[in-house]
């Protein structure tokens, strides 16, 4: 029996994601739109953003779509495809978000409602009409 033999680790170390200091809070002042029957609005131009910034916003929003139904496609990747994302708050959390895309030709522009949803404890409030 060769008791020489170099036992190879089977885990690696697990890489920890450092969460960056300068994230935007759900609850960010600079984006926020309109307070309307106890739900507060905002509003993030995408395109313009660095979205490594919004990784508590999109968790939100993640998870929210996560209660509603099954998603067809990763979020994440599905998220970096849009131009707008609009969601209610109440009490720092996220309750309902509209991810939406614009396309400007010429003197027309189009906007695509790509993905709404709201959390179904706060369906019937007409959250998405604001």
């Amino acid at each position: 029996m060769n008791t020489n033999v170099a036992i190879q680790p089977i885990a690696r170390p697990v890489e920890q994601k450092v969460k960056r200091s300068d994230q935007i809070p759900v609850t960010s002042q600079e984006y926020f739109l309109i307070h309307n029957k106890g739900f507060n609005y905002y509003g993030i131009d995408l395109s313009s953003m660095d979205i490594d910034r919004l990784e508590d916003v999109i968790s939100a929003c993640d998870a929210v779509e996560r209660s509603t139904w099954t998603a067809q496609e990763n979020f994440y990747e599905y998220f970096k495809k849009c131009n707008l994302l609009i969601y209610a708050e109440k009490d720092g959390q996220v309750v309902g978000f509209c991810l939406a895309s614009l396309l400007l030709i010429n003197e027309y522009c189009f906007f695509t409602n790509d993905e709404t949803m709201v959390l179904k404890e706060c369906q019937g409030f007409n959250i998405a009409l604001y």
